[in-house]
């Protein structure tokens, strides 16, 4: 149960830090006329998972990222032969021994160094970063047909048995396809298949809560820009004592929380007080990256918004605002993508004893 605490400020800084907060749940023409059931992946749990398997339900999962890959295989792993498969577009992952591994060698580094280049590559062109990850063996798809969607490269990451155990899923069940309807007793594609289902088991990522918030301004409702950039990477231009940590991609994992730390101190003890909205927008106008995306409210901003191409622009524009040192970044890619060792990324923000 949830618990709701009311505090009322002023405050100098409130920081949004909820990456996923509700699933995102997506409505189907013909939805009141089905007699199965929805649910989406964050309801799918051991016992919902017996409760399918013992009463021989048709379960058809619907979407091809990393959430859906998590269900198949548990599926496909008991040997179910129940389960059905629907995706609209393939994704792409990393392949876990090739990012992140304890075997260091000449040749793991040398695809490390093309990793972080094909990273960097991706602010201009998310295409040219997919070539160069598909040529060196670091990327990995259920779906090899061409030309594969780079934007729907997320940093998911596969291991070698879990990439083997999806391979081995019978194609007869999979669909790529949209969903054109839900009838009485399954799934009409747009491409004329239908698939029969008892559960229809929704694997479409989360909301991020950010949609969902109210705001008020000088006394009325006021609504967050969609897509303007963040101030410092961090704070919203339009509500300057507002700040988000959902676009926030400085590095991986829980470590990002150093950067995010460092850019709240600049912000509130470093750089010039009392900065107007227009001085805000216009030092954001000049910025690389720190682009999001409200109106979606989805994890990672939505279908148009790229993790990779957003992280990539984010380091390129703070690297030439002087925010990172270039060797401070170097040290941290290298490090991270060639010896598999991840420190704190240090800014050059704040001033050094």
């Amino acid at each position: 149960k949830a618990i709701i605490i009311k505090q009322e400020g002023p405050y100098d800084l409130v920081i949004h830090a909820s990456l996923v907060s509700e699933p995102n749940i997506p409505t189907f023409k013909g939805q009141d006329s089905f007699e199965g059931s929805i649910m989406h992946s964050k309801g799918f749990n051991k016992s919902k998972f017996r409760e399918l398997v013992e009463s021989g339900k048709k379960v058809t999962i619907l979407g091809g990222g990393k959430a859906a890959l998590d269900v198949i295989l548990i599926f496909q792993r008991y040997g179910y032969d129940q389960f059905y498969w629907i995706y609209r577009n393939a994704f792409l992952f990393a392949k876990l021994e090739f990012i992140f591994s304890p075997n260091i060698s000449f040749g793991r580094v040398g695809i490390g160094f093309f990793n972080v280049l094909s990273l960097l590559l991706a602010g201009v062109s998310v295409r040219l970063m997919r070539w160069v990850l598909w040529c060196n063996g670091s990327v990995w798809s259920y779906d090899t047909s061409f030309p594969m969607n780079a934007k729907k490269f997320m940093f998911g990451l596969m291991s070698e048995k879990q990439r083997r155990d999806i391979e081995a899923v019978d194609k007869k069940r999979m669909f790529k396809s949209e969903i054109k309807c839900l009838e009485a007793k399954g799934v009409r594609l747009e491409n004329g298949d239908f698939v029969e289902t008892d559960v229809l088991l929704l694997a479409t990522s989360y909301c991020n809560g950010m949609s969902e918030l109210s705001f008020t301004k000088d006394g009325r409702p006021f609504a967050l820009g969609t897509s303007a950039k963040l101030f410092n990477y961090l704070v919203f231009q339009d509500v300057p004592v507002f700040a988000s940590t959902a676009f926030s991609l400085f590095t991986f994992g829980p470590l990002r929380g150093y950067c995010v730390a460092d850019i709240v101190l600049y912000h509130l003890c470093v750089q010039k007080k009392n900065l107007t909205e227009k001085e805000i927008r216009s030092i954001a106008r000049w910025q690389i990256g720190g682009s999001h995306s409200v109106s979606s409210g989805m994890l990672g901003g939505g279908p148009s918004y790229n993790i990779v191409q957003q992280f990539s622009r984010l380091a390129i524009g703070m690297l030439l605002t002087g925010m990172l040192d270039i060797h401070d970044f170097l040290n941290h890619a290298l490090g991270l993508f060639c010896f598999s060792k991840q420190g704190p990324l240090r800014l050059d923000i704040l001033p050094r004893r």
